[in-house]
């Protein structure tokens, strides 16, 4: 396949080399599920499941063994009819640790091997900090051990609520011909509103024109609600498939899937807006200002941003400013409404709004000007010094100092051979500040911090002294 797909594996062979094996833990990159008919031919077992057991203890993932046990609801594939319940390993020891929760219901693809998932692009291993191997949970007699299934992230296995309903119900009925043994090849996917811009929770866009041509066959097809597309009974075979939407640009100009003798062939399509949100930046006084970064935020359908769905810009002389290639939606325009204010912004959270409104919805297409917003008076600077020691009193040297604003990091500073450092914190905002560095060999690794201090710089001098007397088995 190419496309997105290409991308996809190229990523998994530069990187895993780097990062499959040892090495600091980074995160684990999932592309979108696939359907489920690219799954089910490799998974051990496959059932639709809820929660009743986990011995996760709340360190990371990367440092645990974990086991969770799942109540079998149906099951699709690999389980004895008469199974009730299901052991599996959420990705112990990895960074495609998942986190299940008792109580929830999962659609769970379960493998035998521990290898990188099937849709991971990167998945670090991290043995020396594997501290932790607990005792077997109650239900398990270590003498007669059952099947523990492989479910980390990006192994295809999802949450099933009310809002995924209605994108999992067609899975399960496929599943269910799956094990009856109708199942017909087929070709399916989804049609995303730009992944780059909100890249974990992109919608699908419902009404796009999908094509799909080979092996003396041409079909139509139109995108549901949900964005998902589907071709039935697709002979086995190598197909070109398009998409074509007004207002909106694919990607990829085409994508290319083989379709097995039995089993699916899936592409998922990505889709650029056009539309254009312009206005100007001024300052308290009404005069334009550049240097001052606006983020525009993609609002989701709860009306709340976007994971990680924002764009960023910088005015011209005028104060002018344009974001472009936006998608139909609603969408918020402000300064310092992603990251935390810091010294080189020295602004409280600033939102456009006009009457009172401050979301902007475009249509497909559109392009509109805002009236211009002002930036309130720059909070004034405050150099704070810090000193941080150890429980003997000895100063600590190379330790980090955060300080953080509603969450987010808003300073930061690294100690001397002294134990000092200093923040430059905003006049009237409140900070969380803590010092934190990691100890200990790095088979016991841990966390040596001081706790959190809460400070609002005034016009009084402040002095902050932090004690490592805390220690925790995570930095967070």
């Amino acid at each position: 396949m190419i496309g997105r797909h290409t991308i996809r594996f190229s990523l998994l062979a530069l990187l895993s080399i780097s990062l499959a094996i040892s090495g600091p833990s980074f995160g684990c990159d999932c592309g979108n599920p696939g359907p489920a008919c690219n799954y089910v031919g490799a998974a051990a077992a496959v059932f639709v499941g809820r929660v009743i057991f986990n011995d996760d203890d709340g360190i990371s993932g990367t440092m645990q063994r974990t086991l969770v046990r799942f109540q079998v609801e149906e099951s699709f594939k690999g389980l004895p009819p008469n199974a009730k319940d299901v052991w599996v390993d959420p990705g112990s020891f990895t960074s495609c640790y998942a986190n299940y929760h008792v109580g929830e219901r999962l659609l769970v693809f379960g493998y035998r091997d521990r290898g990188m998932p099937s849709d991971a692009t990167t998945m670090s291993v991290d043995p020396k900090r594997a501290v932790k191997n607990k005792p077997w949970p109650p239900g398990i007699d270590p003498k007669d051990l059952p099947t523990i299934y492989w479910a980390p992230e990006c192994s295809g296995t999802r949450l099933i609520t009310p809002e995924t309903e209605g994108l999992i119900a067609p899975e399960i009925e496929y599943l269910r011909r799956f094990k009856a043994g109708t199942a017909r090849s087929l070709v399916t996917g989804r049609v995303f509103q730009d992944e780059r811009f909100g890249i974990f929770d992109a919608p699908g866009i419902p009404g796009v024109d999908v094509s799909i041509e080979g092996n003396n066959l041409r079909k139509n097809s139109q995108t549901d609600a949900n964005g998902r597309y589907l071709f039935n009974d697709i002979p086995p075979g190598h197909y070109v498939l398009k998409s074509r939407l007004t207002a909106y640009e694919s990607t990829q100009d085409a994508l290319e899937v083989d379709v097995p003798s039995s089993g699916c062939g899936w592409a998922d399509f990505d889709m650029i807006g056009s539309g254009v949100i312009t206005g100007q930046l001024l300052d308290h006084d009404g005069r334009p200002v550049r240097d001052v970064k606006i983020t525009v935020l993609r609002l989701g359908a709860d009306g709340k941003p976007v994971y990680y769905g924002f764009k960023e810009t910088l005015p011209d002389s005028q104060g002018r400013f344009e974001f472009e290639n936006l998608p139909e939606g609603d969408f918020q325009i402000g300064v310092n409404v992603f990251y935390a204010p810091d010294a080189d912004s020295p602004y409280p959270p600033t939102t456009w709004s006009e009457g009172g409104r401050s979301t902007i919805h475009l249509d497909a297409g559109e392009h509109r000007q805002i009236a211009p917003f002002n930036l309130p008076v720059a909070a004034i600077v405050r150099q704070v010094p810090v000193r941080v020691f150890w429980p003997d009193g000895r100063p600590a040297k190379d330790v980090d100092v955060w300080a953080y604003v509603g969450g987010e990091p808003g300073a930061h500073a690294s100690t001397d051979s002294d134990g000092g450092a200093q923040l430059d914190l905003l006049e009237g905002l409140d900070y969380a500040v803590e010092a934190k560095i990691w100890v200990e060999p790095s088979e016991k690794r841990e966390v040596a911090r001081s706790g959190v201090t809460r400070v609002t710089p005034g016009s009084e001098p402040i002095h902050l002294d932090l004690c490592l007397c805390e220690q925790t088995p995570n930095y967070r």
